[in-house]
């Protein structure tokens, strides 16, 4: 079946590479290609590929493009192929039999080159050392996890750097000669930190993705002196709360989607994102006040997020640049009104209507979803503690720490206070060394003129160390 459709394919091509008088190679199909990043209008481009091929291949000279793609070929053989290809400016490997880069050199004429989808477990020092034109290269789907501090030293113009799929635990070292790089792919690899000062060379990246890793952490000045970088991935990681470092960029997209952060704190986002920042499938409970000082983005997605149960009603001040909102599969009951009076072109809100609280916290979100349950909700109302987000009864460690989330809505805004075993200042209820004292009831109340609502917490107090006495009777 291959060996007809390859005949097809050349018979296709033969009159075409008549009139050119160029020769193209047996068991391959030639043609002329329009201008690319790689390539310059009327380059001859061969393709070998997906012909099972482990010989020998004449008639390759004049070529500026070879696709050598689902074959047989280990590394010598493609070496030996391009060997005198003085004018190849594109050479695509992919799928092939190739465990190592290590050997004689490629032509340096390539500007892009692609060894993904094999079997390669190391490159030797130096490989790319000669390759001063190369702009593209694509290393992923491969078997890597160790790359030398020097390996990429000589790729002076390399504008594309894709290393996806592989065992990559470490960025730190090896990155730091690519200074004109511009995208740069990393997801699908076994990376949990970025260190400080990791990017600092990097002064024209554009683009960053680290998905589907094991991030766990981000140091504080990992993404320093990164001026140009517009779009950031750091999704399906395990990232537990937004990170610092992002507060020294300016992006258009960030996207933090399926990690575990549970809360956005004040100022989480206190830097620029114009066009979309992305958190859906976390483990969010709650957005808290002033999360979003800055808030320029066009797009949030908090979908997804079967937790999130409350978004404070500052939030976000003067959010002008907001047109969509996207809260589908949360757990929200309200949405108050000032939430949305601070975003003024705001044209679309995606949420599950049906678990909608018909008091004041909806009043002006009835107006952007297709609902009648909630047509008459009052515009006034008395208090509503967000119940979901306090437990009854709380078992702690002894030693260990609380940070309880008392919030409400209601209109005109209700007051929020503490009362328990010690004296609480503000909405949060945090110990940071629990000990037996602080064991019992803590309750919330929140009021304002039209009434009051409250809730309490038991806070136990258990001591792991504790001695049991064990008493046989025989």
């Amino acid at each position: 079946m291959k060996l007809l459709k390859r005949n097809l394919k050349n018979l296709f091509f033969l009159i075409f590479h008549f009139t050119l008088s160029l020769p193209c190679p047996e068991m391959c199909s030639c043609k002329l290609v329009n201008s690319t990043t790689c390539l310059e209008s009327g380059n001859f481009v061969v393709d070998c590929s997906d012909g099972e091929l482990s010989d020998q291949i004449k008639g390759l000279g004049d070529a500026n493009a070879l696709d050598l793609s689902r074959n047989h070929f280990e590394l010598r053989q493609v070496l030996e192929l391009v060997r005198e290809m003085n004018n190849l400016n594109k050479l695509t490997a992919r799928w092939n039999h190739i465990h190592t880069l290590d050997g004689a050199y490629l032509p340096v004429s390539l500007r892009c080159l692609s060894f993904s989808n094999n079997i390669i477990e190391s490159i030797r020092k130096g490989f790319f050392n000669h390759l001063k034109n190369l702009q593209s290269l694509d290393i992923s789907r491969n078997r890597i996890e160790i790359l030398n501090d020097d390996i990429f030293i000589g790729l002076i113009d390399l504008k594309y750097l894709d290393l996806s799929g592989n065992l990559i635990f470490d960025v730190s070292n090896w990155i730091g000669s690519l200074t004109e790089l511009r995208t740069l792919v990393l997801s699908r690899n076994d990376i949990t930190v970025i260190e400080d000062y990791t990017f600092q060379h990097l002064h024209l990246l554009e683009k960053i993705d680290l998905s589907l890793n094991r991030l766990n952490h981000i140091h504080s000045k990992a993404f320093l002196n990164l001026h140009s970088l517009k779009l950031l991935n750091l999704s399906h990681n395990h990232l537990e709360r937004v990170p610092y470092a992002l507060k020294l960029l300016k992006l258009e997209s960030l996207d933090l989607s399926h990690n575990s952060i549970r809360i956005v704190h004040e100022d989480d986002f206190c830097f620029s994102i114009t066009n979309e920042l992305i958190l859906k499938g976390n483990k969010l409970i709650l957005i808290d006040s002033q999360s979003f000082c800055q808030l320029h983005a066009q797009i949030l997605d908090f979908s997804h997020n079967s937790q999130l149960v409350y978004i404070d009603r500052n939030a976000w001040i003067n959010a002008t640049s907001l047109t969509t909102f996207n809260l589908i599969g949360s757990k929200l009951t309200a949405l108050e009104d000032n939430l949305l009076n601070s975003a003024p072109n705001l044209k679309e809100i995606y949420i599950d209507n049906d678990i909608l609280n018909c008091d004041c916290g909806v009043n002006k979100l009835i107006n952007f979803i297709n609902t009648t349950n909630c047509i008459d909700a009052p515009s006034t109302c008395k208090p509503r503690i967000i119940s979901h987000l306090l437990p009854n009864r709380l078992v702690v460690d002894l030693g260990g720490s609380v940070k309880l989330f008392c919030r409400a809505v209601g209109d005109p805004h209700p007051n929020i206070a503490w009362n328990g075993k010690l004296p609480i200042i503000g909405r949060n209820l945090e110990i940071d060394f629990l000990e037996k004292k602080h064991q019992g009831n803590y309750n919330c109340t929140a009021k304002n003129v039209y009434g009051q609502d409250s809730a309490t917490v038991t806070i136990i107090v258990r001591n792991l160390h504790a001695k049991v006495k064990i008493i046989s009777i025989l």
